[in-house]
């Protein structure tokens, strides 16, 4: 079944952008980013990510703080006490640290980009990748992230 382009459309109205940015999808919903910065290009990405893979974002994020079973009940909690062993959040700041400076600018508007689309009215929630669905229905509404968040 293929999808119409409009599904995959959402506004730029409103995101904090420098200069111009087009983000047009081809038959395959496959996203096409012009810009005239490399921080609008970041945001931009950010966005187009989110728009489509907010859910898994979501799921990813929660799975790496050890808090899946917020979302998918019981049987999340072996896997969480896991995770919560393991602290894969005590590694980002010396893994950032050791990026090079051009990466550390680049995710901040990134994380940026999709916290926008994530927080802004146009996208409303309704517009939300559909994947989603399972952490709205779990009264989970989508993190504001920081730089640190892809790490």
């Amino acid at each position: 079944m293929q999808r119409p382009t409009e599904n995959r459309f959402f506004l730029l109205d409103g995101v904090p952008l420098k200069k111009s940015v087009v983000i047009h999808w081809n038959e395959h919903q496959v996203p096409f980013i012009e810009a005239n910065t490399d921080a609008d290009l970041a945001m931009a990405l950010g966005l187009a990510h989110a728009h489509l893979r907010l859910g898994q974002m979501e799921m990813i994020r929660l799975l790496a703080q050890g808090r899946l079973a917020e979302t998918v009940g019981p049987i999340g909690l072996d896997l969480d006490h896991l995770m919560r062993i393991l602290d894969l959040g005590r590694a980002v700041p010396e893994i950032l640290t050791s990026l090079p400076e051009e990466t550390r600018d680049w995710l901040g508007p990134l994380s940026k980009g999709s916290t926008t689309i994530s927080t802004t009215r146009q996208s409303c929630h309704t517009q939300l990748a559909s994947g989603f669905e399972c952490l709205r229905r779990a009264g989970k509404r989508p993190s504001i992230r920081s730089p640190s968040a892809p790490v």
